[in-house]
């Protein structure tokens, strides 16, 4: 006696290569949101590594009793940082950085190389606008008094998001803003 042919069980070419494309399609769409919250990770920890930098760089000159000072490359090196110390009691000046009268406390790192895909810049840049803005000078400095130089760093993340740094004068406090492009406006991390 034969019994009811019994169907076989599994899946047919047409639907694993469908299941296959929805798959990468899925895979695709998320991959690409991942890399953008990747990107604003990295955009706000460089932001909060240099609030730190400046907070090295103070702490530095208040136990040394010297001026102290950041120093911003040009924009086309990709404005790499560096330590500084007042080598000869009269504040840190780039021709005395570049004689080695005042000696270097750390070596010069681009923040592309610490956190890729950010930049020190703005994200829409007005023509003629710097992205380090420290008077006119690319120093800021740190005095043993507690002061510092005033200005703003604006640093960008290749997902388009925008942090600056302000910093003021009198009390060398830092502040870490972030834009929020949809209504334009600078808020405190």
């Amino acid at each position: 006696m034969r019994g009811r042919p019994v169907p076989e069980s599994g899946f047919t070419l047409v639907e694993v290569l469908i299941a296959c494309a929805f798959a990468a399609v899925v895979a695709a769409a998320s991959g690409g949101v991942a890399q953008g919250s990747a990107d604003r990770v990295r955009a706000r920890q460089a932001a909060r590594h240099l609030a730190g930098e400046c907070a090295r760089a103070r702490a530095l000159a208040l136990t040394r009793s010297t001026a102290v000072a950041i120093s911003f490359g040009a924009e086309t090196e990709g404005v790499p940082t560096a330590l500084y110390a007042d080598g000869n009691g009269n504040g840190v000046r780039v021709a005395e950085i570049t004689s080695g009268a005042d000696p270097a406390l750390s070596t010069p790192r681009r923040l592309a190389d610490l956190y890729p895909g950010v930049r020190f810049g703005v994200v829409d840049p007005v023509p003629g606008s710097a992205s380090v803005r420290l008077g006119g000078s690319r120093l800021l400095t740190f005095s043993p008094l507690g002061t510092s130089t005033s200005g703003s760093l604006y640093i960008a993340g290749r997902d388009g998001s925008q942090y600056a740094l302000r910093l003021s004068g009198a009390t060398a406090r830092v502040r870490v803003l972030r834009l929020n492009r949809a209504t334009g406006m600078w808020s405190e991390l």
